[in-house]
């Protein structure tokens, strides 16, 4: 998975060790604490993993980031549910 601060065009990189094998099961590691399987072979253990660091840069990108014109920094929440100043 890229840093912030790495460049757009710099290649994704997988982390060494994220996959492993026990008692012929293959599961990995994730930066988040979980650890994902068991999966039938090697090769499917890293599928999973390059899918499961795709859909966490796909969330991370979502929704707008500081210096957007629309973030507000607090959670989307309907008009309503805002306090109201009353006069």
């Amino acid at each position: 998975m890229k840093r912030k601060t790495d460049p757009d065009d710099a290649p994704t990189r997988f982390r060494a060790g994220r996959v492993c094998c026990e008692n012929g099961r293959w599961f990995f590691s994730t930066r988040e604490g979980p650890i994902m399987g068991p999966f039938d072979s090697k090769e499917d253990a890293e599928a999973e993993l390059a899918a499961y660091v795709l859909h966490q840069k796909k969330l991370e990108n979502f929704g707008p980031k500081p210096g957007d014109p629309d973030f507000s920094g607090e959670a989307d929440a309907p008009s309503d549910a805002r306090p109201h100043k009353t006069t």
